[in-house]
């Protein structure tokens, strides 16, 4: 059985996205209001079927524990890991996450954050998404499972009839989606309030399912949102990491490539997508750059992708003793195991031509001036 269980892992095209664990109203809405485009309408059925299997679950939890749910003591600020996609948000979560104090968000929370408490809900959506959770990820190879810790974002998608994750089956208004759902510039007051009323409850059932005391974030859509964090956690900490713009865009380009045909309820349309991707990166490195300034003294650290890569340990002692964090004396041994355990880790490499290169360079010229950043040596460049 295990075996087989590994083969339909390993063989599984993520036809299952993480719509099926939407509210079931908010899930019809979003499918009346955006329609399903040909060839997807097998996809929208099964997560439709999904979603309608959870309501009952989803009942229970909001009558059994929405109270709650409502209201978490924290005994330390919350930490928000910022930074554009594919900027190694990822990597530094997962080392900070090492720390037993720590606190997240799982892949299973991600999917399904209405049956997160519930043990009946959970044993169920647990066990049927550990069955269909592919081993890798497609856009990167990086290894997923039920526990480990994961993106909020896909929380709120599930949750409210706002997030910029919609993109994800909505391509061609990613833009829009940045406006409305990311700053919130274009967002209805209202609307806005409940997003961030039901992202307050989904950072608190992470911290009820973990019982600890410090709650990791790692989102990059909060890269835009620092004013909306502050509102929300006053004396929140600030971990932006930021990666050279070249491999940031050529990496989003291939993860966008690689996901898109598992989730998508439309057609991509590549040229206009990857647009959109030097629009994104422009606006919301830039509002990052124009918010950052809100932040208290001492509650933003920036760090360099190569130096986490290449020299963890440092980066992680300074976080801790800037944030005087008092748990790195139990922490460091199991965070060092592993970041040992990732060395050999295979990044994805790029050879490209040389008009690409000179469009992304102009794209992100801003950046590259900025954090001080020369084109990468390993990039094979043609004519």
């Amino acid at each position: 059985m295990k075996g087989k269980t590994k083969y339909i892992r390993e063989s599984f095209r993520l036809y299952l996205p993480p719509a099926v664990g939407y509210n079931y109203p908010l899930l019809v809405k979003l499918l009346r209001k955006y329609g399903v485009e040909k060839g997807y309408h097998g996809r929208a059925f099964v997560i439709a079927l999904i979603s309608m299997i959870g309501v009952p679950f989803r009942i229970y939890e909001k009558a059994a524990y929405d109270k709650k749910a409502s209201k978490v003591e924290f005994k330390e600020p919350p930490v928000f890991i910022l930074g554009h996609w594919r900027s190694g948000t990822t990597h530094l979560h997962n080392l900070l996450c090492q720390d037993p104090e720590a606190s997240y968000v799982t892949t299973y929370q991600s999917v399904f954050p209405d049956q997160t408490l519930a043990s009946g809900a959970r044993f169920l959506f647990k066990n049927i998404m550990k069955m269909l959770i592919p081993i890798n990820r497609k856009g990167d190879n990086v290894k997923l499972d039920t526990d480990y810790p994961q993106e909020e974002e896909f929380s709120l998608s599930a949750r409210t009839p706002g997030s910029y994750y919609f993109f994800w089956y909505f391509p061609e208004l990613m833009l829009q989606y940045f406006d409305e759902f990311l700053t919130f510039e274009s967002c209805d007051k209202n609307l806005r309030d409940k997003i961030v009323d039901d992202y307050r409850r989904v950072i608190n059932k992470a911290m009820i399912s973990t019982g600890k005391s410090r709650f990791l974030s790692k989102n990059p859509v909060n890269t835009g949102r620092i004013p909306t964090l502050l509102e929300m956690y006053p004396d929140a900490k600030f971990i932006y990491i930021h990666r050279n713009p070249v491999e940031v865009i050529l990496s989003t380009r291939h993860f966008f490539s690689k996901m898109m045909p598992g989730l998508t309820l439309h057609k991509v349309d590549y040229n206009k997508l990857n647009q959109d991707i030097y629009t994104v990166y422009d606006k919301l490195v830039n509002t990052y750059i124009e918010t950052k300034k809100m932040v208290p003294e001492g509650n933003l650290i920036e760090v360099r992708y190569d130096d986490l890569t290449t020299d963890p340990m440092p980066q992680i002692d300074r976080i801790y003793k800037t944030f005087r964090f008092k748990s790195f004396e139990n922490a460091r041994p199991v965070i060092n195991a592993y970041s040992e355990s990732k060395k050999g880790y295979v990044k994805n490499e790029y050879a490209i031509k040389k008009e690409l290169l000179d469009e992304i360079l102009h794209r992100t010229d801003f950046a590259m001036k900025r954090w001080n950043y020369d084109v990468p040596g390993h990039i094979g460049v043609t004519e």
